[in-house]
């Protein structure tokens, strides 16, 4: 037994010794890289690929690691819209409608509505809405510019023709007036026709202000060209060109341009603009006119009793045939007496006048409304070959009392119910 475990062990021996003589020789053909040991950084090593997870998201939009890409009209929206705010801006600068100033704050805002859409593009819901909101605004910017370039149009059709170069360049660049004319005819336009609204526009193209000055259409004047003193109103009658000398003549001033419009035009301006609605918690004036009610003359009683007026124009309603009233029936004079009445026990110093529709009604309506109350008359002085032309309502008392020269007939009338005519200003005291 010893013997066998002698020889074991030795046999184990010569093993090891072996195993180490072959560790020596395998120790003794290592290579060495001495660079890369003597190196101050070590050798770069490309990263192993990484294995894609398999829980990771996909865009359906085909973005990069599952990022949202936005559709190309996206894209095509805001360039686009870009260049209609350049247009919009452009279109305004042109018309001069806007200062500076205000076209700079624009266009920062047009930018910044730009950055927004395009800001939203990134996100799948804000982006559709933002679409939305861009296909809006282009829209609305569309438009916009279309109806600049027509106004556009029309400004160069309307002065084309008319002045030259010199004299387009002198009226934008030196103030100027202009005669501004409301006409009191319907059907066409005419040369000759009495002028009810009178406006002198002076312009100064350079601080771009504009005033306005309003003379009343009965205002007392003297005529240029006729020797002779009447209402403004009538210097139309004489033609436009008498009108604007008038004026001139009245403020000192050169007036060389003139606008002219009559119910027509106006009307026409009215109808393109889509209409005007008008509503009123007052009732009209003119007694019994039609839908009115003794609860519409209370509330303007009241009404007039809070607005403390200097003068009370009250009259019966007559129609008129040119009116969709025309089938309508006239108004009670005995009520406009009672409310003249009513109205001077409430206001003993206001001026109201006896209208000359009362004395369409009644043979004696003036002095009947002297007697209820009134304290002013008021004659036609219109020329007698154009009273027919006033045509407020049918079969309009012109003559007599009522006509100019028929003052003496007006003095007696009055001296019958013991009043006199006063010629004074008569202004409200």
């Amino acid at each position: 037994m010893l013997d066998e475990n002698e020889h074991s062990r030795k046999e184990d021996g010569r093993s090891l010794h072996r195993l180490l003589h072959k560790a020596e020789q395998q120790d003794a053909t290592v290579e060495v890289d001495s660079a890369a040991f003597f190196s101050e950084l070590p050798p770069e090593q490309s990263a192993p690929p990484r294995r894609p997870q398999q829980n990771t998201p996909r865009s359906t939009a085909g973005g990069e690691n599952g990022a949202y890409l936005p559709p190309k009209r996206g894209k095509i929206l805001l360039t686009v819209q870009a260049i209609l705010s350049v247009l919009v801006l452009v279109q305004l600068w042109r018309t001069q409608m806007l200062p500076v100033l205000y076209l700079v704050v624009l266009a920062a805002l047009l930018a910044l509505l730009w950055l927004l859409v395009k800001r939203c593009q990134e996100y799948k819901t804000a982006g559709k809405v933002s679409r939305v909101f861009s296909v809006v605004l282009c829209a609305a910017m569309a438009i916009g510019c279309v109806w600049a370039q027509q106004g556009l149009a029309a400004l160069g059709d309307m002065t084309t023709g008319f002045l030259s170069n010199a004299e387009a360049n002198k009226i934008t660049k030196e103030p100027f007036v202009v005669y501004l004319s409301g006409v009191d005819t319907r059907g066409d336009l005419t040369e000759k026709a009495r002028s009810d609204v009178n406006i002198l526009a002076a312009v100064n193209p350079v601080t771009k202000q504009v005033v306005l000055i309003n003379t009343p259409r009965d205002y007392y004047v003297d005529l240029a060209g006729t020797n002779s003193k009447d209402k403004l109103t009538h210097a139309g009658l004489y033609g436009v060109q008498t009108s604007m000398d008038t004026l001139g003549n009245l403020y000192g001033v050169d007036v060389q341009h003139y606008i002219r419009i009559n119910f027509a035009g106006f009307i026409n301006i009215v109808d393109a603009l889509g209409g005007v609605d008008v509503y009123s918690d007052q009732a009209f004036t003119s007694v019994g006119s039609p839908g009115q009610t003794l609860d519409h003359l209370v509330e303007d009683i009241c009404f007039i009793r809070r607005f403390q007026p200097q003068m009370i124009g009250i009259g019966p309603f007559i129609p008129q045939h040119d009116t969709p009233f025309r089938d309508c029936r006239p108004g009670s004079a005995d009520l406009t007496l009672r409310l003249l009445s009513i109205f001077r026990l409430m206001f003993p110093s206001v001026l109201i006048p006896a209208t000359t529709a009362l004395s369409t009604l009644l043979p004696d309506g003036k002095a009947r409304g002297i007697l209820a109350g009134a304290n002013v008359v008021m004659p036609n002085l219109s020329p007698a070959a154009y009273r027919s032309s006033y045509a407020l309502y049918d079969n309009k008392a012109a003559m007599g009392t009522e006509a100019a020269e028929g003052l003496a007939l007006l003095k007696q009338e009055l001296d019958k119910i013991g009043y006199r005519i006063s010629t004074a200003r008569g202004d409200f005291k």
